[in-house]
């Protein structure tokens, strides 16, 4: 952060003086007089402070902090094990209990080292807390007491009655911690209402709310939200029409979704013409007419950056009566779209590509279930009669875009998720969850939308929340497949998504539970949202990408809708610089709102197969060495639940780790295990609110480093 010119003024003052010095020398050797210049100097002194340029001492003397090198600012954080720990840099510091000196989760601190333990761990003490950001720690409400939940010692704090009064024994609440004690106490106000522990989804919420995730939206976005009307009304449908919108209301246009969705953000038709070429057309939510920008929902939506779907529920980046309602491209009922139409030969070459303000009636809200059941399995769904004919054309514009894509070479991530099956709220069966010829249709056609928006923006020279993914890092690759240890033809170079996938594709034959994929895969480095359109999607192999065909669930997409429409409604109000800057933040706010979403969501995942797991400690399982590390092992059984074997279990049985060629070798009796190695375990326990699961291992059932056909 760039320093103002009295702060620059202030550290070479001191700088030069080569001592330490208080308020008052500072601002006499500055001549501050007034009150104006004297307030100045305390909010600089401050910033100066908190951004770790100074260190205010016992003695209230001012020293340059740089002079301190046995000091360190970091982020006070907590671990699955309810420890807290401090991030500097990519180091963490554990953080005694009795040491936290007042500090809780979120704190900016200064901190100081001390001697590592026997297992090589980081020690340090919390010398000063600089600022509390958030300041938000979770809280059971129990027997008229504030119990904290993520924080390990307790917290005396006040709360006013005001704000308990409603409360329910048990409820679970978000209070913001004052950072300061008032009378042995810190003030603090609720902010956040969870749930009570009777309801279904208060695990769940639970953690959301951890991950930093918002659930209940603030007054001003419900009060914009309630004042949107629940249909389109004529009025709409005429403005629109004056502005050159196309009626889609007599088509056969439907959604196809999961079964269970209620939030519809993505509608399509298909045509095929004499020629051979197929015209698809995809009509999009126009959340954007609904929620202009800079409005309560929208900055709402802006600072929420996505919707978030751990397990079975969801907490909507906009709310449920706009997501499920107006918004949402329900069946039977008016709906205004952006629309795209892509015309594509039976070769998949782009030889159209439009854009409208659409106004639609769905005919049917079609499940993907049910499509698969008609296309796989043959098993009839009479309702869906009427509507074969498109059905079957538009699978077989999926297979055409299927074919485009190999074409041009892709990155085909594969997936380890698994879907729970449950009865009475516990899951009782896990099964890997299958994608079939709808779920693929639908998505290759999104990313052809999003692949002409991202081409159509480049040539305007225009900004957008571009979807970038920068290409892997050929060297960690080469390392992971070395420690594969795997008969592979590796190609020359590594450095183009076809190349990458070839070498995929040779893994997979030897990986019956996607251990050396998974490991593979995580070498690249994430996509992220940027106005640079200069970075390609290396996953996708496009130049040029952006996501438009969910605005209810993801900001960025909302956001092109804004910059295309004002693209085709005046294209000159656009200051491109100004536009760049502003989508350079937002950007980097939906990106990390997406990885705090993602967690949530492997959170959630974890929580459930630790529940599942509670109902069979005890049992042995097939599992699969996914990892080796100086801490254990971690495994994967063959349902692809994730867990560990500790290697203070393992170091009793014989087994030490070989740093080298990372694995472990029994010094009793000379076998080893690698990667991949499939082993027998048993479940010794199961934490559902860390999501840990802990095996033994029982044998060595061999090794799994065998060619299979594909």
């Amino acid at each position: 952060m760039e320093m103002t010119d009295l702060e620059k003024r202030i550290i070479e003052l001191i700088k030069k003086g080569h001592k330490n010095m208080t308020f008052r020398q500072i601002k006499r050797a500055l001549n501050l007089v007034g009150e104006d210049d004297v307030n100045a100097l305390i909010l600089c002194l401050n910033n100066l402070e908190t951004n770790g340029q100074l260190y205010l001492n016992e003695h209230d003397e001012y020293m340059l902090f740089s002079k301190l090198p046995e000091l360190t600012i970091g982020e006070l954080r907590i671990n699955s094990k309810n420890k807290p720990y401090v991030v500097v840099g990519t180091n963490n510091l554990f953080i005694p209990e009795e040491a936290l000196n007042g500090a809780i989760m979120g704190d900016i601190v200064i901190v100081k080292r001390f001697n590592n333990d026997l297992e090589n761990r980081n020690y340090a003490i919390i010398d000063k807390i600089l600022k509390r950001p958030k300041g938000e720690i979770i809280f059971d409400y129990i027997n008229g007491k504030l119990v904290p939940y993520n924080w390990p010692i307790d917290i005396p704090i006040e709360v006013p009655d005001t704000e308990l009064k409603d409360l329910l024994d048990g409820s679970r609440i978000v209070i913001k911690v004052g950072l300061n004690k008032i009378d042995g106490t810190y003030e603090g106000h609720i902010v956040d209402y969870i749930g009570h522990k009777d309801d279904p989804a208060f695990d769940i919420c639970t953690i959301v709310r951890s991950n930093g995730m918002e659930i209940e939206f603030s007054r001003e976005a419900n009060h914009q939200a309630h004042r949107i009307r629940d249909h389109v009304s004529a009025e709409d449908i005429e403005k629109r029409l004056e502005n050159d919108g196309v009626d889609f209301r007599k088509a056969n246009v439907f959604t196809l979704d999961g079964r269970g969705c209620k939030d519809m953000d993505d509608a399509f038709q298909i045509m095929k013409k004499p020629n051979g070429n197929y015209v698809f057309i995809g009509h999009i939510a126009d959340v954007d007419y609904w929620i202009p920008v800079n409005t309560p929902l929208d900055l709402e939506a802006r600072k929420r950056g996505t919707s978030i779907y751990p397990y079975k529920f969801s907490i909507p980046m906009l709310p449920r009566d706009i997501t499920n309602g107006i918004c949402s491209l329900n069946p039977d009922v008016d709906r205004l779209t952006f629309s795209y139409l892509v015309e594509l030969t039976p070769d998949g070459e782009v030889v159209d590509y439009q854009r409208f303000d659409g106004i639609i009636h769905s005919k049917m809200k079609m499940s993907y279930e049910d499509v698969n059941d008609i296309f796989e399995r043959h098993i009839p769904h009479p309702e869906y009669e009427p509507y074969l004919y498109d059905l079957a054309l538009f699978l077989e514009w999926g297979e055409v875009l299927e074919r485009r894509r190999q074409k041009r070479g892709y990155v085909k991530f594969g997936s380890s998720e698994v879907n729970f099956i449950d009865e009475n709220n516990l899951p009782v069966e896990v099964e890997p969850k299958k994608r079939g010829v709808a779920e693929r249709a639908i998505e290759n056609s999104m990313i052809l939308l999003g692949e002409c928006s991202g081409e159509y923006f480049h040539w305007f020279n225009m900004p957008g929340v571009f979807r970038v993914h920068p290409s892997p890092d050929t060297k960690a690759i080469r390392q992971v497949i070395s420690m594969m240890q795997l008969n592979l033809n590796l190609p020359k170079t590594i450095k183009n998504p076809k190349a990458f996938q070839e070498v995929l594709d040779q893994v997979r034959k030897y990986d019956p539970a996607n251990v050396y994929s998974d490991l593979l895969l995580q070498t690249m480095r994430r996509a992220y949202y940027s106005p640079d359109e200069t970075i390609k999607h290396f996953g996708l192999a496009l130049p040029w990408y952006m996501q438009v065909t969910s605005p209810i669930r993801r900001y960025g997409d909302k956001y092109n809708q804004h910059i295309d429409r004002t693209m085709r409604s005046n294209i000159e109000t656009i200051d491109t610089e100004d536009l760049y800057q502003e989508l350079t933040l937002i950007g980097q706010n939906i990106s990390y709102k997406e990885r705090l979403a993602d967690k949530t969501e492997r959170d959630a995942r974890h929580y459930k197969m630790a529940e599942y797991m509670e109902q069979h400690i005890g049992e042995h399982f097939t599992c699969y060495v996914a990892y080796v590390s100086k801490s254990g092992l971690a495994v994967k059984t063959d349902n692809y639940i994730s867990g560990k074997v500790d290697m203070a279990i393992l170091r009793e049985q014989g087994y030490v780790y070989d740093s080298e060629h990372m694995r472990l070798i029994n010094l009793k009796n000379q076998t080893r295990i690698e990667l991949g190695d499939c082993i027998e375990t048993k479940v010794v326990n199961a934490d559902k609110k860390t999501g840990k699961i802990e095996f033994t291992l029982k044998q060595i059932k061999g090794k799994q480093k065998v060619y299979r056909a594909s």
